[in-house]
């Protein structure tokens, strides 16, 4: 057997190898997309957006990893000075953990992030191996399910986004949790403990879906080993425990960023439909591999096949059935008019945080899990006619094995047996040499681009780009390329509109920035000669901008941090205006206009962090006609005479008319932050609702 698992090994590996042979000529330059998206611009565009931001982040994970540990959970690497940044969208500490030997060893993103997809391949293919094995006791069938979870489709769609079909430990959680309630030693609790955390680290959706069948089949050892659960129970306890410190590390932060920014919820869940199961669709299994495990399942039916008491076939199948129900949106049930919601919908207002994952779908990447595992039997009972000659098992398998590859990797079979291709294309993808060398003259501060507007979704895509340029001398950056946009960002991004300004260089120097990169490709030609414009004329930003080179495209600038600066609320003052904001409902969102009128630069102090602040709402005459509190980020930096606006959000009088609203710190009530004056319109009256099809019904929102 040990001969066997080396072999298999070394032919995983060359499967592996084999599924990305596409990069191989060229490891350090090309990057892998699927052929289905080549030609369609705008998706295709995305996609290489994404990978870039994917690129960057797992750069920025396995540099710190290999440098400062410590700091992992601090420093994102984005969204720049943004406390715990990761928790705005994926941490991707999985793939970091899997990137560190390859970026430490040649310090190359691409090059590091073609070795990661290769090991996405090779370690689930060699941990559903040994699951398989222990069962079944085949290395022939084993060998075949292994190859059947390394080529799970998702994992040949998507190479823009590993750590979604991250689901690589989860075979090896469950083979030790089969061994601690077999043996009860404390090497198998360890080895359960070692490899939860190692999954709990990956992408929110392989926890789920390793999480499921793990659930479902620790309920089948609990009722198939309840004799010997003194001795298992202690040790289960303490591998459960460590899990659950490792998930809380992980998970308690992004619980706090939605406790204190209000970020993370209200996103919309996209769920698979019924068909996406069938043929053609993005969770269909392939032919073959429900033909074995149909064999799987009828070889059941014909008796239990036990290892140490246990015939896991049913459990594995019940944990994939419910992954599969509730990556699934609303099932209609034929003729019975009513339909199957998934609980997902039921659960994600209900669980913290479930609300803000929008790609749901992708928990059914783990319904490999069980397929694969099946598969190992379903082969098992077909090399069993083949004994007679001691090498047709081997040659049983073989062809299975053969027929897995040529349907993932054969265009054709391919279409034949999934009604779609996993075929891959290259792109050339790595920055300019000039680019490279501007980045390492430059240090490793942090770095804040211009233009860093949001202006539309084509500017928030280039940012992903600059993300990926900085991977090759990692550093914390003002980019932000993440689900969500906290209002720390906001303000970086006024901050860095106002650029070249004295009083924003001031500002983000006082944040920390060390480096201004002006690309102008990205600014287009007005903003490029606006910039240089004001530079020119304005002495005082000549002095906060010391040139460091330029490539032709990218300028680059030291920005030369003020000396003093000044942490007191007390130096913010409303900036006037004569404009009346009009605002109907409650509540509204206010933008009030600050200035710092110290003499020094004003840094927010220490947290950063929104502040309780009152609102209070008074008529011509002084009344006050509503007064309340609420939450938000004040200025984190403003320079001398430098102005910032935020947004406040409030209730409002329940009268109709102009009112002057001021805000203060709920600390410092009489010192007053920002004012201006607001126009209250009355609320516009219901239509009562007709009962005529051309009325109610066709009024009616098509969603319910």
């Amino acid at each position: 057997r040990r001969t066997c698992a080396a072999l298999a090994i070394l032919a995983y590996l060359a499967v592996a190898l084999l599924t990305f042979r596409n990069v191989l000529p060229a490891p350090a330059t090309r990057l892998a997309y699927p052929a289905a998206i080549h030609g369609r611009s705008l998706l295709q565009r995305i996609d290489q957006q994404d990978k870039a931001m994917v690129i960057a982040t797992m750069v920025r994970n396995a540099d710190l990893l290999t440098s400062r540990p410590w700091d992992l959970f601090a420093d994102a690497g984005q969204c720049y000075p943004m406390p715990r940044a990761y928790t705005l969208g994926e941490h991707m500490f999985g793939i970091g953990l899997l990137a560190a030997l390859p970026y430490a060893l040649s310090h190359d993103p691409i090059l590091t992030f073609n070795t990661v997809l290769i090991l996405t391949i090779w370690i689930p293919a060699i941990t559903m191996f040994f699951l398989s094995l222990r069962f079944t006791r085949s290395p022939p069938a084993a060998f075949v399910a292994g190859l059947a979870f390394a080529l799970v489709p998702a994992r040949l769609i998507d190479p823009s986004h590993p750590y979604v079909h991250g689901d690589i430990w989860a075979p090896a959680v469950l083979l030790f949790l089969h061994r601690l309630f077999v043996s009860g030693r404390w090497r198998d609790a360890l080895g359960l403990a070692s490899f939860s955390s190692l999954q709990i680290f990956e992408s929110l959706y392989p926890l789920l879906s390793t999480g499921i069948v793990a659930s479902v089949y620790g309920l089948y050892l609990l009722a198939r080993h309840h004799t010997g659960w003194r001795r298992v129970l202690p040790r289960l306890a303490t591998a459960l425990a460590v899990a659950g410190a490792a998930a809380w590390t992980l998970f308690a932060p992004y619980l706090e960023t939605k406790a204190r920014w209000n970020l993370l919820s209200g996103r919309t869940s996209i769920l698979l439909e019924p068909g996406d199961f069938a043929r053609g669709g993005d969770a269909f299994c392939g032919v073959l591999v429900l033909v074995l495990v149909a064999i799987a399942a009828l070889d059941r039916l014909r008796g239990p096949r036990l290892v140490d008491g246990e015939d896991p076939r049913a459990a594995f199948a019940l944990g994939g059935l419910l992954i599969a129900w509730i990556a699934t949106g609303p099932t209609p049930l034929p003729g019975l008019g009513i339909s199957i919601p998934s609980p997902f919908l039921l659960l994600r207002d209900v669980v913290p945080g479930l609300s803000a994952v929008r790609a749901l779908s992708a928990v059914a990447v783990g319904t490999g899990i069980a397929t694969s595992f099946l598969v190992g039997y379903g082969v098992l009972a077909l090399v069993e006619r083949l004994r007679p000659a001691p090498w047709a098992p081997i040659l049983g398998a073989a062809l299975c094995a053969c027929a897995l590859l040529s349907l993932r990797l054969l265009p054709p079979v391919a279409e034949f047996g999934f009604g779609r291709n996993f075929k891959l294309f290259t792109l050339d993808s790595r920055p300019p040499p000039e680019t490279l060398e501007l980045l390492r003259r430059t240090g490793r501060g942090p770095l804040v681009s211009y233009p860093l507007g949001l202006d539309d979704g084509s500017k928030r895509l280039d940012l992903a780009k600059s993300l990926f340029e900085a991977s090759y001398d990692p550093r914390p950056m003002a980019a932000c390329y993440n689900s969500f946009l906290a209002p720390v960002n906001t303000q970086v991004i006024g901050l860095a509109a106002q650029l070249p300004h004295a009083a924003a260089t001031d500002a983000l120097g006082a944040l920390g920035f060390e480096t201004l990169f002006v690309n102008r490709n990205r600014s287009g030609v007005r903003r490029a000669e606006a910039f240089a414009g004001i530079l020119d004329a304005d002495a005082g930003a000549r002095r906060r901008l010391a040139p460091l080179g330029s490539t032709g495209v990218i300028d680059a600038y030291r920005i030369l941090a003020p000396t003093e600066f000044t942490a007191e609320f007390r130096h913010l003052r409303p900036v006037p205006t004569n404009d009346v904001l009009e605002a109907r409902g409650s509540p509204v969102e206010i933008d009030f206009t600050l200035s710092n009128d110290a003499p020094q630069t004003f840094r927010h102090p220490e947290p950063l962090a929104p502040s309780e602040l009152l609102v209070r709402w008074q008529t011509p005459d002084g009344r006050v006609a509503y007064e309340g509190q609420t939450r938000a980020l004040l200025p984190i930096a403003l320079g001398v005479t430098g102005t910032l606006s935020i947004p406040v959000e409030s209730g409002t009088p329940e009268r109709p008319g102009i009112y002057t609203v001021s805000v203060s710190r709920t600390a410092a009530p009489e010192h007053v932050l920002a004012r201006r004056k607001v126009r209250i319109l009355p609320r516009r009256r219901r239509r009562a609702a007709s009962l005529s099809p051309t009325g109610w019904f066709a009024r009616r929102d098509p969603m319910g």
